[in-house]
């Protein structure tokens, strides 16, 4: 079965790297998956984060063999700003061949104290091939966060009490 781990870790935290992509065992392609995603953290403490351009800890793509799974990015600081050309990225590794398992989305935590007027986007969804999808990874922002969803992503809750302004 070629089936996907979901995240690991902690979620507002997330200092692990991705797993790597498991080995193919083909006689004629035998060797190992891709590397996963690394991990970063910048820590300003209450200064200020500004992301404009691309931020990533992404699994790297193969055209065959199985893919890793998106690192951990985890952002601390007192404001965080950026424009709408900014992006965050924990992405699982794509595979071009079909029947392969691509490697699941990372973690991201964005932990700001102060205020935030990022603009951009984040993406911690896994890696697919032509049939199927890695599980998606984790985004944490702090309660009261703003944050918009554009199809076709999901969105997902532990079990519980929630509240929620807008989805």
């Amino acid at each position: 079965d070629n089936v996907t781990n979901l995240p690991y870790g902690d979620p507002a935290a997330p200092a692990m790297p991705g797993s790597g992509g498991s080995l193919s065992t083909g006689a004629a392609n035998a060797r190992g998956g891709q590397l996963g995603g690394g991990a970063i953290k910048i820590d300003v403490g209450t200064g200020k984060v500004r992301v404009d351009g691309i931020l990533r800890a992404n699994s790297s793509d193969d055209g065959f063999h199985n893919t890793g799974a998106g690192g951990g990015l985890w952002l601390v600081c007192g404001q965080f700003e950026g424009a709408a050309s900014g992006l965050i990225q924990a992405r699982g590794g794509n595979i071009g061949s079909a029947g392969r398992s691509p490697g699941a989305g990372g973690r991201i935590a964005v932990n700001w104290s102060g205020t935030s007027t990022y603009a951009g986007n984040y993406d911690v969804s896994g890696g697919a091939d032509p049939q199927v999808r890695g599980q998606p990874g984790t985004l944490w922002l702090p309660p009261g966060a703003n944050l918009a969803v554009r199809a076709p992503y999901k969105v997902g809750v532990p079990p519980g009490s929630h509240t929620f302004g807008a989805i």
